[in-house]
């Protein structure tokens, strides 16, 4: 397996929502279901699109108009050559969080 993602899918990652500053941007991207995340632990950090699931973007608008300070993100993406799910929170007041990934079996 790639080296990159067998670092990202053995643990928790501190996460950044990229180029994402404030809520009304934050649900923009929800509405395009698709979302910047950069993992920081990596040599110069890595930033991820990740195209988000239906189910996760409705739940995180709904949370997002009751003003909750975390939501939970899921999305798959492909990341050198290998299809990965992440599932991510993210503290809305500060676009950080946790996030990891998971190799897609085929």
């Amino acid at each position: 397996m790639d080296a990159l993602v067998q670092q990202l899918c053995t643990a928790e990652h501190d996460i950044t929502a990229s180029r994402i500053g404030s809520v009304d941007e934050l649900r923009g991207s929800l509405g395009r279901g698709y979302l910047l995340l950069e993992f920081e632990g990596t040599r110069g950090g890595t930033e991820l699109g990740v195209r988000l699931d239906d189910e996760a973007v409705n739940h995180a608008a709904n949370d997002l108009d009751r003003e909750a300070a975390v939501v939970r993100l899921t999305g798959g993406l492909r990341l050198n050559q290998v299809d990965v799910r992440c599932v991510a929170e993210l503290n809305v007041e500060t676009m950080r969080g946790t996030g990891r990934l998971t190799v897609v079996e085929p």
